[in-house]
């Protein structure tokens, strides 16, 4: 670790370096200085490196506000801003330090899922590169030999996001990193015969490997987005943000989404006129089941059957019980201990303390609770209660809703024949952010 002082004049050296300096205002490069090795220490001297080109996560932004669409996290606004320090670096987040963490597990899991090599000379020289471009900035996550006999060249991104959606399309900013990450690696020499994204799926403790098909107008997209952009940088402007365009008439949105509002509508109107029927049907069934005590037991009734579950505050019930009599009920399901072991180390070193008041949430069995209840005279029903809930039987299900396609066919969008198909649509339509493929992203290259 360097001085503050001795950091400084480094990180200034660097800044002054930077092809853009003469657009860089004095006052704005002293106050990104300070800032920055104030707030990441020595990692301040690859911040100002970056500075001098567009990275990899920064150049899907670029392509979409190009474009005239608004970017899932960024924008040019902000990116060319940070290029000529007037916006100093964001601070990494939970998920950008969980992927640093993780990657070089990740790596490893990668490969052995895969029976991989990885390419070190290749990744060596890239890690070192510029593309076509000097302002093509790339930080390579893996660059492995797969396929068959591992002759083909990956180029590989890790990812470690809070969730991953199980579809099979890769987000569209993600697609434009890894093929400016081709872009440097060929300019480079290095034929790349693939890409692949790899998430960590943590829900399911996997790595979920998506190939990204390489596209080929998206390379000169890249290049002239950066291009312009990159201008601006040297000009000292900072573009506008790329807003929504404003709606011009309900006659723009009827055109684009067809028969769909008015399928949504009637859909949405049967929904409320079913809803409030069961609701009423609800509060006639549920009542009269709950004037018996359930417990493990189920009610099956024409198609829908009844279960229950404890509904009490378990500290209050256990209080009207006598130690011996707690401690000799049986646990409930997988609960393998009655007491918090900590809380009672704590306060076992305190004497004449009634351990009950300890008792794990949950643990004990809520029908054997309340059989000691009864057994000693207390008001169970009183103290414990149950929550009824149904479950339709799922032939019922398929019954009904085989017969509401039939009846109202015209209120339903049609099936589509092609999975694939069907899921581009939804992704491209649903709002997931990050899960679109712009429309200007259009064709793989043919093999």
């Amino acid at each position: 670790m360097q001085s503050a002082e001795t950091l400084i004049k480094l990180v200034r050296q660097r800044v002054d370096a930077l092809p853009q300096r003469g657009a860089i205002v004095e006052a704005d490069a002293r106050q990104w200085i300070d800032h920055v090795v104030g707030e990441f220490g020595d990692l301040a001297l690859w911040h100002a490196t970056r500075a001098g080109g567009f990275g990899g996560s920064q150049i899907g932004a670029l392509v979409k506000n190009f474009a005239g669409e608004r970017a899932d996290h960024s924008s040019a606004h902000d990116i060319v801003a940070g290029a000529l320090l007037r916006r100093v670096p964001d601070e990494s987040n939970g998920q950008m330090r969980r992927g640093m963490a993780m990657e070089p597990q990740h790596r490893r899991w990668f490969h052995e899922k895969h029976s991989s090599d990885r390419d070190q000379p290749g990744f060596d020289l890239l890690s070192k590169s510029v593309g076509p471009r000097a302002w093509m900035r790339y930080s390579p996550d893996d660059l492995a030999y797969m396929g068959e006999g591992n002759k083909q060249r990956i180029l590989i991104d890790y990812k470690s996001p809070t969730n991953v959606e199980r579809a099979s399309m890769v987000a569209f900013e993600y697609t434009c990193q890894l093929h400016m990450g081709r872009l440097v690696c060929e300019h480079n020499g290095l034929k790349i015969d693939g890409l692949m994204l790899s998430q960590f799926d943590w829900q399911n403790w996997a790595i979920k490997d998506d190939e990204v098909p390489i596209l080929a107008e998206l390379d000169e997209l890249i290049v002239r987005a950066g291009d312009q952009y990159w201008d601006c940088v040297l000009r000292g402007e900072v573009p506008s943000y790329v807003g929504k365009p404003r709606l011009k008439d309900e006659q723009e949105m009827r055109e684009k989404l067809g028969t769909a509002p008015l399928m949504l509508a009637r859909l949405k109107a049967m929904s409320s006129v079913i809803g409030s029927h069961v609701e009423r049907l609800e509060e006639v069934v549920k009542p009269e089941i709950a004037k018996r005590r359930l417990g493990r037991n189920k009610v099956v009734l024409d198609g829908i059957s009844f279960s229950a579950s404890p509904k009490f505050t378990e500290a209050e019930v256990l209080g009207k019980l006598p130690t011996e009599v707690f401690e000799a009920l049986p646990l409930f399901g997988n609960a393998t201990k009655a007491y918090d072991d900590k809380a009672m180390l704590k306060k076992l070193k305190e004497l004449g303390v009634d351990v009950k008041q300890f008792a794990k949430p949950g643990s004990v069995d809520a029908d054997a609770l309340y059989e000691a209840l009864v057994a000693h005279g207390i008001d169970a029903d009183a103290l414990m209660g149950e929550q009824v809930s149904g479950r339709l039987d799922k032939d019922l299900v398929a019954d009904v809703r085989n017969w509401f396609e039939r009846e109202f066919a015209e209120l339903l969008p049609p099936k589509e024949k092609n999975n694939a198909e069907q899921a581009q649509a939804d992704a491209a339509t649903d709002g997931r952010e990050g899960q679109e493929m712009s429309s200007y992203a259009l064709r793989p290259v043919a093999a």
